[in-house]
């Protein structure tokens, strides 16, 4: 089935949308679809900003529009929806990075040794040897390295 392509106006100025034909959102109420328009360089823009079923709403929309024409108006930032998305999208892998490289910080030579070198190396080493090495771990190694960090 086709989708409504009738652009409601909203309270807020630059922002509109369209309602699905079948698409549900909440007991009665059609799905809508907002987007935001503007201009760049003399042209008109229009971009999809999002379903209210996935928690847009015309004050969102409005609030990034603004945040566009701002950064258009100063010549800094995101020039366009898109490029806001993209940023965002660089920004979360970055803070993604940013906290695994934390994680390892806070890997210390007890939990590596514990948690990965034991159990491997009863993969592959005989029983006296294991034994042999958690009782040097224990009473030479541990006392001093257990909670010093692998990666500084």
């Amino acid at each position: 089935m086709a989708q409504s392509k009738v652009k409601h106006k909203t309270a807020f100025p630059g922002v509109r949308y369209r309602e699905h034909p079948t698409r549900k959102h909440g007991a009665v109420n059609k799905d809508r679809y907002y987007t935001i328009r503007y201009k760049v360089d003399g042209k008109d823009r229009e971009e999809g900003v999002g379903w209210a079923s996935e928690g847009k709403t015309p004050e969102k929309a409005y609030d990034i529009l603004r945040l566009i024409k701002d950064n258009i108006r100063n010549g800094t930032g995101p020039q366009s929806y898109e490029e806001l998305r993209a940023e965002n999208r660089a920004s979360d892998i970055r803070k993604k990075v940013q906290e695994e490289e934390e994680e390892k910080r806070r890997i210390t030579f007890g939990t590596f040794f514990e948690e990965t070198y034991f159990p491997k190396a009863e993969s592959y080493k005989k029983e006296t040897t294991i034994h042999s090495e958690r009782g040097y771990y224990k009473k030479w190694v541990s006392p001093i390295f257990k909670d010093i960090a692998l990666i500084n």
